[in-house]
């Protein structure tokens, strides 16, 4: 990075974004940098910020314990990123679509997700479909940073 590719305002923007949280920072400013550089940037503009710092969840799981996930998990988070909305409307569809990315069984994939969200790092959200009886279906969304698992997992 060269001098004056982030303002002085900007950095204050990361730091009281994230209160104290260095991960958060951290992730926050890897993700604007990869951003600009996707970009062909020669600064990281504030869309660019605000689209990292919304990369990051907050009370997220930190990226180290994702990043020591498995390489089969990790490659299943990989493709979960990769899914459009329509194939992200339940963990049956997305393992299915998953399946078909790897070399793993829907069944096997529906196991990961259900234990990657046991383990914090995917948040099972409650879908509605008009069902009276039985678990309602359910989306993941991820909760780590995503930019940065993203960019370092190209690697």
């Amino acid at each position: 990075m060269r001098q004056g590719i982030l303002e002085h305002a900007q950095v204050k923007t990361i730091a009281e974004w994230a209160e104290g949280d260095a991960h958060d920072a951290l992730a926050a400013l890897f993700g604007a940098v990869t951003l600009a550089v996707d970009a062909d940037a020669d600064r990281i503009l504030d869309e660019y910020l605000e689209a990292a710092m919304d990369a990051v969840p907050r009370d997220g799981v930190p990226l180290g314990i994702v990043l020591s996930l498995p390489e089969n998990r990790r490659r299943v988070l990989v493709e979960l990123l990769e899914l459009d909305t329509d194939a992200r409307t339940s963990v049956e569809s997305s393992a299915a679509a998953i399946a078909t990315e790897t070399d793993l069984s829907p069944g096997t994939v529906t196991r990961y997700l259900y234990e990657l969200a046991e383990a914090g790092v995917l948040e099972r959200i409650t879908t509605r479909n008009g069902r009276r009886s039985g678990r309602q279906p359910s989306r993941l969304e991820p909760r780590f940073p995503t930019l940065v698992f993203r960019a370092l997992h190209e690697d």
